[in-house]
Protein backbone atom coordinates (compact mmCIF):
# COMPACT_ATOMS: atom_id res chain seq x y z
CA UNK A 1 0.00 0.00 0.00
CA UNK A 2 0.92 3.83 -0.59
CA UNK A 3 0.20 6.29 1.00
CA UNK A 4 0.47 10.44 0.13
CA UNK A 5 3.00 12.00 2.76
CA UNK A 6 0.98 14.90 2.19
CA UNK A 7 -2.23 14.09 2.72
CA UNK A 8 -2.42 10.23 4.33
CA UNK A 9 -4.48 9.37 1.14
CA UNK A 10 -3.62 5.69 -0.28
CA UNK A 11 -2.56 6.11 -3.62
CA UNK A 12 -2.62 2.33 -4.61
CA UNK A 13 -3.14 -0.88 -2.51
CA UNK A 14 -1.69 -4.38 -4.24
CA UNK A 15 -2.23 -7.99 -2.68
CA UNK A 16 0.40 -10.52 -3.83
CA UNK A 17 -0.45 -14.42 -3.53
CA UNK A 18 0.48 -16.94 -6.04
CA UNK A 19 -1.73 -19.85 -3.94
CA UNK A 20 -4.41 -20.11 -2.09
CA UNK A 21 -2.11 -23.12 -0.68
CA UNK A 22 1.00 -20.10 0.74
CA UNK A 23 1.19 -17.98 3.81
CA UNK A 24 3.32 -15.11 3.21
CA UNK A 25 5.19 -12.18 5.89
CA UNK A 26 7.20 -9.24 5.26
CA UNK A 27 9.85 -8.65 7.27
CA UNK A 28 12.09 -6.10 5.77
CA UNK A 29 10.81 -3.37 3.27
CA UNK A 30 13.31 -0.61 1.38
CA UNK A 31 12.70 1.74 -1.30
CA UNK A 32 14.89 2.01 -4.00
CA UNK A 33 15.85 5.43 -6.11
CA UNK A 34 13.50 5.20 -7.99
CA UNK A 35 10.54 5.28 -5.45
CA UNK A 36 9.96 1.02 -5.94
CA UNK A 37 9.12 -1.07 -2.53
CA UNK A 38 11.38 -4.09 -2.06
CA UNK A 39 9.68 -6.42 0.52
CA UNK A 40 11.78 -9.44 1.48
CA UNK A 41 10.57 -12.07 3.97
CA UNK A 42 9.14 -15.61 3.69
CA UNK A 43 6.31 -17.53 2.21
CA UNK A 44 5.23 -21.24 3.91
CA UNK A 45 3.65 -23.36 1.55
CA UNK A 46 2.17 -26.54 3.18
CA UNK A 47 3.87 -29.63 3.42
CA UNK A 48 7.40 -27.94 2.71
CA UNK A 49 8.07 -25.04 5.53
CA UNK A 50 9.06 -21.76 4.98
CA UNK A 51 10.99 -20.20 1.83
CA UNK A 52 12.78 -16.53 1.61
CA UNK A 53 10.73 -14.66 -0.55
CA UNK A 54 11.44 -10.83 -1.85
CA UNK A 55 9.37 -8.73 -4.08
CA UNK A 56 9.44 -5.67 -6.06
CA UNK A 57 6.15 -3.28 -6.62
CA UNK A 58 6.61 -0.22 -8.94
CA UNK A 59 5.87 3.10 -7.58
CA UNK A 60 3.23 4.48 -9.82
CA UNK A 61 0.81 1.28 -9.69
CA UNK A 62 1.81 -1.21 -7.41
CA UNK A 63 2.25 -3.73 -9.84
CA UNK A 64 4.64 -6.59 -9.36
CA UNK A 65 7.60 -5.97 -11.37
CA UNK A 66 9.28 -8.88 -10.18
CA UNK A 67 9.17 -11.97 -7.05
CA UNK A 68 11.94 -14.40 -6.23
CA UNK A 69 11.31 -17.39 -3.53
CA UNK A 70 13.99 -19.95 -2.74
CA UNK A 71 14.41 -22.71 -0.19
CA UNK A 72 17.92 -22.10 1.45
CA UNK A 73 17.21 -25.11 3.48
CA UNK A 74 15.39 -28.05 2.09
CA UNK A 75 12.56 -28.07 3.75
CA UNK A 76 13.46 -25.80 6.96
CA UNK A 77 12.47 -22.57 8.40
CA UNK A 78 14.19 -19.62 5.86
CA UNK A 79 13.27 -15.96 6.17
CA UNK A 80 14.41 -12.63 5.42
CA UNK A 81 14.36 -10.74 8.77
CA UNK A 82 15.42 -7.00 6.75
Amino acid sequence: MKISGATGEVLWSEFWGPSAEWNESAFGLAIDSQGNAVIAGRQMIDGIDDDFLVLKFNDIDGSVAWDYSFDGSPNLSDRFWD
